[in-house]
């Protein structure tokens, strides 16, 4: 496992581009990346090379990361581009899709040029693959998010790393007796941190608190990096984190929790 990566910077687009939108979605929904089940979705059938979601910044601007959510095909290419008729075109990556073992969704968490970024006004996912992982005959995105500033921790925290896939649900009781449960939403991972010892050095603590500190209403974008580019999470901390100093020099954490958007 490398050491986890983590964002809270993102682009904010100008405009939406798609090789066509089916009537009652919209192309911006994409950029609703705190709710990936509104989702886009495309005209028509499904075609390799041909079918895409895309973004319009309004102008060049660097990005070093795209995280695309709740998709529902396997294979994509990830493009950058100096004009809308995507002249000038950069593949960033040619990508296996996966389904994230925690929620269960299809994401992708790519790197734009090893993590170094690329300046470009105009970034695309467009398929490559003709078939879909659902019922949809139709290409399919709940997010696209562009990331302008990675931070990749130098002191990854301790171990277990809890994840949990959870599910709302509303437990009724009946009056024969027992339970009817019925669910109420789509499913989200749960992920919380620990770390016993650490050296409280100020680069550690910056580190820390850059994850740690954003508020509770701030989107946080997790990349465990391990080897599984679906597992990835944007997601708001909830609860308080208990930072404590068991020795001279060197601190501990406990409970910092993430509740993934849904």
């Amino acid at each position: 496992m490398a050491n986890i990566q983590v964002a809270t910077a993102f682009a904010t687009p100008s405009t939406f581009l798609a090789d066509g939108t089916a009537t009652g979605y919209s192309a911006s929904d994409v950029g609703d990346y705190m709710h990936p089940y509104r989702v886009w979705r495309g005209s028509g059938v499904i075609t390799s090379g041909t079918s895409y979601i895309g973004i319009d910044l309004g102008a060049a601007q660097t990005i070093v990361a795209a995280y695309v959510d709740n998709i529902n095909t396997t294979s994509v290419k990830v493009e950058s581009a100096t004009s809308a008729a995507w002249a000038g075109l950069t593949t960033e990556a040619t990508a296996t899709v996966s389904q994230d073992p925690t929620d269960g969704r299809y994401k992708l968490f790519q790197l734009i040029n090893s993590g170094t970024g690329r300046s470009r006004q105009f970034w695309r996912v467009l398929a490559n693959s003709s078939s879909t992982t659902d019922s949809s005959p139709a290409m399919r995105v709940g997010g696209l998010t562009l990331v302008t500033a990675l931070t990749t921790l130098t002191s990854n925290p301790g171990m277990p790393l809890d994840a949990v896939s959870v599910t709302a649900v509303q437990p009724t009781q009946m009056a024969g007796g027992g339970d009817e449960v019925s669910g109420l939403g789509n499913p989200y991972a749960v992920l919380t941190f620990s770390q016993s010892i650490l050296s409280r050095t100020s680069a550690n603590e910056t580190e820390f608190f850059s994850w740690a500190r954003p508020g509770q209403h701030v989107p946080v974008l997790i990349y465990i990096n391990a080897s599984d580019t679906s597992r990835a999470y944007m997601c708001r901390r909830v609860g308080d984190v208990a930072l404590s100093t068991p020795g001279p020099g060197h601190y501990s954490y406990s409970g910092l929790t993430f509740k993934e958007v849904c």
